[in-house]
């Protein structure tokens, strides 16, 4: 793997970037059960508007090929959360198996871009758009997007925002929604 991180601040960030590439495989051997390459691309960046507004950016890539054996279910792409498609359910968002548990992707890219504003004192607001494509090949498959809108409310700690978020698909916005809190920025 490799990092490079030129944020101003860790915990509660107003300008710069970052970047990170992961590389992960395996040969089929006694000590591997499959024959895989995986590899993981993600960015951000943060752009100072005007008065404590801030546009920001973060993208991630995901590809993995299997080209024997078998992998664990925890090596495949998940989306959905927090930290991904805020109009779902952690891990939520593609097919499930017959007892509704995610069966995850080979390939993933999402993208999410925030607008944040000042609302008084403290409290911050969030306006964004998540957007995640994912698929069973080494590449996403584009046809099967899903685009997601929504808001959310920060509030300024010595620790980082405490935040809520809701968000909504826009294919779907009154069945498939979902509200999720957390502490710090997203990226």
């Amino acid at each position: 793997g490799w990092a490079r991180d030129e944020r101003d601040n860790l915990l509660n960030p107003t300008s710069g970037y970052f970047v990170n590439a992961e590389i992960a495989g395996s040969l089929l051997s006694p000590l591997s059960d499959a024959s895989y390459a995986k590899l993981t691309l993600s960015g951000g960046y943060i752009l100072p508007l005007f008065k404590s507004n801030y546009l920001a950016m973060k993208a991630t890539f995901g590809s993995l090929n299997l080209y024997e054996g078998s992998i664990p279910p925890s090596y495949r792409f998940y989306a959905g959360g927090t930290y991904s498609n805020r109009a779902y359910s952690y891990r939520r968002l593609g097919q499930n198996d017959g007892d509704s548990n995610p069966v995850g992707f080979n390939s993933l890219l999402e993208a999410t871009v925030e607008y944040r504003f000042p609302i008084y004192g403290e409290i911050r607001g969030v306006a964004f758009s998540d957007n995640t494509a994912i698929g069973n090949k080494i590449i996403p498959e584009y046809s099967d997007t899903y685009n997601s809108v929504g808001l959310g409310l920060r509030y300024n700690t010595p620790i980082g925002p405490i935040a809520l978020d809701f968000g909504a698909d826009l294919a779907n916005p009154r069945r498939q929604y979902a509200f999720s809190f957390h502490i710090g920025e997203l990226f």
